[in-house]
Order: C-alpha cells, then structure tokens, then sequence
C-alpha cells in the first residue's frame, strides 16, 4: 500500500510539473495531436488514487459509477482534465462529503460526470469560472487558493478536439 501510494504521489507530482509547463507555455501552442488515443476511465481512476491519502484526511470520499472502455482521441496531454477537475473537487468540498464520478457512452461521445459540493457559484458565474484567470465570488471567499487557470486550460484542451465541459 505504501509503494501504491508513493507511486500515486511521484504521478500526481509529475502532473502537477507537466500543468505548470503548459500554463507556462499557453494551451494555443499545443495542437491536438491525431494519434493520441486515451483511456478516460482510466485516467480519471488513476487521478482519482493519487487524492485519496489527500482526500481521506478531510473524510472526503469518491465514488465510480458506470464504466468506459472509450478513448478520447487527440489529446497528448489530456491526464490534466481529470487533474483539474478532481484537484477542483477536492479543494472546494467541504469536510466529510463525497465527490461521484458517473461515466456513461455511447458509439460517439463519452460523457464524465463529476458532483460535488463547494462554494455556490453564481448563474452569471457559470461561463466565467472557464475564463482565464476568473474565479467565483464565493470560490475566492471560501479562502481556498487558485489562480483561475485551470478550467480554462480543462476548456480550451477538450474544444481543441471538439469535446465540452460545462458547470450546473
């Protein structure tokens, strides 16, 4: 358990070090690449192993619904979605809540769901929070630290290959 773990970490620490190279270099010099075919599930699951140490001390808990067998194509670096959605989860939930991962598909789309509790964010703050360096009234309230990058870049990567996130 301890080798799964300090693996999880030298991941989760080589993620972190590949997002400051692409915040550094700007997500519109990074072309979708028509090779690169990557395992959704997978990669969530793998991000999902690395906050757990992280998570259990809050008693924050995760829970995988369905499954995926699909790829997303065109994406080299597409292991920062989940990074940034998960990292956003976890830091914005309170103590002792659970965040649910749903995966569902079908012969063209692959659709990940992620449910959490957080700050409230605001209606007219629901197209903004994907604006470069935006952060929501009660995001920045909450006293949690962020820069309002990541769900940009989460926005501009998945449009680069004609995928969406959206907020409810």
């Amino acid at each position: 358990a301890l080798a799964k773990n300090i693996v999880a970490l030298s991941e989760l620490i080589s993620a972190r070090i590949e997002l400051f190279d692409l915040t550094a270099s700007g997500i519109d010099t990074l072309p979708a690449s028509a090779a690169a075919y990557t395992p959704v599930y997978k990669k969530f699951d793998k991000i999902i192993r690395c906050y757990i140490a992280y998570a259990a001390k809050r008693e924050i808990s995760f829970t995988l619904n369905g499954d995926s067998r699909g790829q997303a194509k065109g994406i080299d670096h597409f292991e920062m979605i989940p990074l940034i959605v998960i990292d956003n989860a976890v830091k914005y939930s309170p103590n002792g809540q659970s965040i649910r991962i749903n995966f569902s598909e079908d012969d063209e789309h692959i659709n990940v769901e992620v449910t959490s509790y957080g700050p409230k964010i605001k209606d007219d703050e629901k197209t903004s929070i994907f604006e470069r360096e935006f952060r929501g009234e009660h995001a920045i309230k909450n006293g949690q630290a962020g820069s309002g990058i990541g769900l940009y870049f989460a926005r501009r990567m998945l449009e680069n290959i004609g995928a969406s996130i959206i907020v409810k």
